[in-house]
C-alpha cells in the first residue's frame, strides 16, 4: 500500500495527474519531517475553481488528511492546468501544520474551527 493516497485518482474536470501529486507530496512529507510511517490521504475538490481556493489539514487517528480546492493547485494564467509550484507550497504548507498536529498541538482545533488570525499566525 502506497503512503499517499490522493482523492479522486482520476481528475475529469482539470488535467492534474494523481501520482504526479503523490510523489510531490511524499518528496515534500520526507523534507517537512513528517514521520515515514504517518499514511497521507489527500483530497481535491476539483470542481472548486479559481479564484475558491482553501485548504485544511488534520490528523484522524494516525493519519494526515489534507483537503484543496481544485484551484490550490491551477495554474491562474492557463485555467485547469496544474502549476507544479503552487501545489508545492500548497503540500508543504498543510504538511507542516500536519507535522505540527503530531508533535504536540494534538489538542488544537481542527482546521475548520481555526480563525483566520490562528492559520495565519500558523
Amino acid at each position: 500500500m502506497a503512503r499517499v493516497e490522493v482523492t479522486p485518482e482520476q481528475f475529469t474536470l482539470v488535467r492534474y495527474d494523481a501520482g504526479v501529486i503523490a510523489g510531490l507530496a511524499e518528496e515534500l512529507a520526507t523534507k517537512v519531517g513528517l514521520p515515514d510511517d504517518v499514511p497521507i490521504h489527500i483530497e481535491i475538490d476539483e470542481e472548486l475553481p479559481l479564484p475558491l481556493t482553501g485548504s485544511t489539514a488534520d490528523v484522524i487517528d494516525g493519519r494526515a488528511e489534507l483537503w484543496f480546492s481544485g484551484a490550490n493547485f491551477e495554474d491562474g494564467r492557463h485555467r485547469t492546468t496544474f502549476n507544479e509550484q503552487l501545489a508545492r507550497t500548497d503540500l508543504a504548507m498543510e504538511l507542516f501544520r500536519a507535522r505540527d498536529r503530531l508533535e504536540g498541538f494534538s489538542d488544537a482545533p481542527v482546521d475548520e474551527e481555526l480563525t483566520d488570525a490562528q492559520r495565519a499566525a500558523w
